[in-house]
């Protein structure tokens, strides 16, 4: 199967560096983007609206930190599974919350995959393709 390289993706992570690595990993291994950015879940969901109203491209994946300000992103992935437009897109949580009743959470409110902070690139983007080939749709 081959992966797209012009999926949307919404990085939602309140650390400006963490932001840019994940960028650059997704670059490198040919991913262009579109990538929007938010470092709080309130400018996210504005993101999102704005992509519906605009009539712009989707977001294909969520990568999302747990920890931010205005939100977590188990609120977020809440929230964003009650969105009729954004109900099967895949949602990737990405934080060094690693307690297992909240991945079970996480899991069990709609986030597709987990993976703990600090990461390789591989393991990032293992995760990624895999959840690509599990949402062949996008």
């Amino acid at each position: 199967m081959k992966i797209s390289a012009n999926l949307t993706f919404l990085i939602l992570d309140d650390d400006q560096r963490m932001r840019i690595i994940l960028k650059e990993v997704l670059r490198k291994n040919g991913f262009n983007g579109p990538f929007f950015e938010s470092d709080d879940v309130e400018f996210a969901k504005i993101i999102l609206e704005n992509q519906k109203i605009s009539g712009g491209k989707a977001i294909d994946i969520i990568l999302c930190d747990w920890e931010m300000p205005k939100g977590t992103g188990l609120e977020f992935v809440k929230w964003i599974r009650k969105e009729a437009d954004y109900i099967n897109t895949p949602f990737l949580m990405i934080t060094s919350v690693n307690q297992q009743e909240k991945v079970l959470d996480a899991l069990n409110s709609g986030v597709t995959n987990y993976l703990l902070k600090p990461f390789s690139s591989n393991e990032f983007i293992k995760k990624l393709k895999n959840i690509i080939k599990q949402h062949q749709d996008i």
